[in-house]
């Protein structure tokens, strides 16, 4: 019975020390806070929708910065119309906010985070001239007031900036960002916000995992991932623009790597 037990418990290290080496944790980009961003293709007409990204800050201090952005055009003439998913500390605002139209309809969840390092899972859910934000699938805002732009089929998905033309730049990590055609629900962001996706889930229209390691491509994942993919800064070359690749920690599941 003893040499059993002595070999059982030789097996359970080796499955043990085995199932580590399957599972490498995801990547994600960090944004420094200066001039950083990503800019997707056109995604096609949008009007209701949901943002969603997993979000860490560098600095609980900031001016309106944009985590996601969805706006008309890839050029300046969208500043006039643009919805983001933003955070802001100043004294405009305090807490997570959704701003829209220039930035001249734009609401604070009064929230003030204090920790540079803990993940948030923050989203904003957009139909029918009413909006809703969720902080970690809690609701904290619902504004029922705020009419929000109808995007056409120019309409372009920005990371880490408000709106084009280089406004509000974010300073941390964002992980996961998914975008969605229509207002989902507190159950459906509570069911799948510690999950990765398979990327053909109906009226999701843009999803970036963010797990590369390396490039200027942010790919999407979702089915219309030929249109969305995102390019790092300023271009298809390395510049001054560009958010870095970084070890991410969020709490989602580990990816399988080798076998």
């Amino acid at each position: 019975m003893r040499k059993r037990e002595i070999v059982f418990g030789v097996i359970l290290m080796i499955l043990s020390t085995i199932s580590i080496s399957l599972f490498a944790q995801g990547n994600c980009l960090e944004f420094d806070g200066s001039d950083d961003y990503v800019y997707s293709n056109a995604i096609g007409t949008i009007s209701n929708k949901t943002m969603s990204a997993w979000v860490k800050l560098d600095n609980v201090d900031q001016d309106g910065t944009g985590i996601v952005t969805i706006q008309k055009g890839n050029t300046g003439d969208g500043g006039e119309n643009f919805d983001a998913l933003t955070y802001n500390e100043t004294a405009s605002g305090i807490g997570w906010g959704f701003g829209s139209h220039g930035w001249q309809r734009t609401s604070w969840s009064g929230i003030k985070e204090t920790s540079t390092d803990e993940w948030v899972h923050i989203a904003a859910a957009y139909s029918d001239y009413s909006f809703k934000i969720y902080r970690n699938g809690e609701l904290i805002l619902t504004n029922n007031q705020h009419q929000v732009y109808d995007f056409p089929a120019d309409t372009v998905i920005i990371l880490g900036m408000r709106c084009w033309y280089y406004a509000g730049p974010f300073d941390g990590s964002i992980d996961e960002v998914r975008v969605w055609n229509y207002a989902r629900t507190q159950q459906e962001i509570q069911d799948d916000m510690y999950t990765t996706l398979a990327g053909d889930e109906t009226g999701l229209v843009a999803y970036y995992k963010l797990n590369e390691t390396s490039g200027q491509t942010a790919f999407d994942s979702s089915i219309n991932r030929v249109n969305n993919h995102g390019t790092l800064g300023a271009g298809t070359s390395g510049d001054i623009n560009d958010p870095s690749w970084i070890l991410s920690d969020a709490p989602l599941p580990v990816t399988l790597s080798s076998f």
